[in-house]
C-alpha cells in the first residue's frame, strides 16, 4: 500500500514585509518572532490560533523570558493579542483576499474559538470588515437558496407545444396557453416550492387567472 504524502499547507508572505514601517523598526529577535507568528504550522486562515510558549521557544530558539517580553511589546503596539494560550494577529485578515468558500472556512474557524475571545473580537475594530463580509455572504446565500427553492426543475420546463396541448385538453384555447407560457418564461419559471411540476402551475393559473371570485359582489349570509 502506498503511503499518502501529508497535505502541505502553503502561506504566502508579501515581499514588502521587510519594508513595512513597523517591521523595519524591530530588533532582529523581534523580527524573527513576528515572522514566526505569521508562518508557523499552527497559524490558520484567520490568524487566530492556540499555541504555547514552550512551542514558540522550541521552534525559534528564543528564551521564554525573551518571548514573553516581545509578545508584550507586540500587544502594546496593537499588533497581536496573546491571551489564555491564543494568539490573535490583529492585522492578519485585512491582508487576506478571501473568496466565498474561504470566507465560509474562516467563519467556521471563528465560531470554534472560546466564547470570551469571540466576544472581544466582535467588538474589535480590526474585525469590522470580516464580520461585514460574513453578513454579506450570508445574505447572498440566503437569497440564492430562496431562488433555488423557487425554480421548476430544469428537466420539467415544457415547450410551448406541450403547454398548448395541456390547455386544450382542459378546454382552454391557444391564446390562454400563450399567455401562461409567456408569463412563466419571463419569470424564468420561478414558483413557490421546490421543483414544482409545470402542470401544477397550470392548475394554479386556471384557478387564479380564469376562475377568480369577485368577492366585492359576494353577499355573505345569503
Amino acid at each position: 500500500m502506498e503511503n499518502k504524502k501529508p497535505k502541505v499547507r502553503l502561506r504566502s508572505i508579501n515581499v514588502h514585509f521587510w519594508d513595512d514601517s513597523y517591521v523595519i523598526k524591530l530588533k532582529p529577535k523581534e523580527k524573527l518572532l513576528f515572522l514566526y507568528l505569521l508562518t508557523n504550522p499552527l497559524c490558520n486562515l484567520i490568524g487566530i490560533y492556540e499555541i504555547t510558549l514552550n512551542r514558540i521557544c522550541f521552534d525559534t530558539g528564543l528564551r521564554s523570558s525573551e518571548v514573553s517580553a516581545i509578545l508584550l511589546k507586540f500587544q502594546k503596539d496593537d499588533r497581536i493579542i496573546f491571551d489564555s494560550g491564543y494568539v490573535v494577529l490583529l492585522n492578519f485578515l485585512k491582508n487576506q483576499s478571501f473568496n466565498s468558500n474561504m470566507l465560509k472556512g474562516a467563519h467556521s474557524l471563528f465560531v470554534t474559538l472560546p466564547n470570551p475571545l469571540q466576544t472581544v473580537l466582535m467588538h474589535s475594530k480590526h474585525f469590522n470588515l470580516f464580520f461585514s463580509e460574513i453578513i454579506t455572504l450570508r445574505k447572498s446565500e440566503s437569497e440564492s437558496e430562496s431562488e433555488r427553492n423557487m425554480k421548476v426543475k430544469v428537466n420539467d420546463i415544457p415547450d410551448l407545444c406541450d403547454v398548448v396541448t395541456e390547455f386544450k385538453s382542459r378546454g382552454y384555447d391557444e391564446a390562454e396557453a400563450n399567455r401562461f407560457f409567456g408569463f412563466n418564461q419571463n419569470r424564468k419559471w420561478l414558483v413557490q416550492g421546490v421543483g414544482e411540476p409545470w402542470k401544477d402551475l397550470v392548475d394554479k393559473w386556471i384557478f387564479q387567472k380564469l376562475n377568480k371570485v369577485n368577492f366585492k359582489n359576494y353577499s355573505y349570509g345569503k
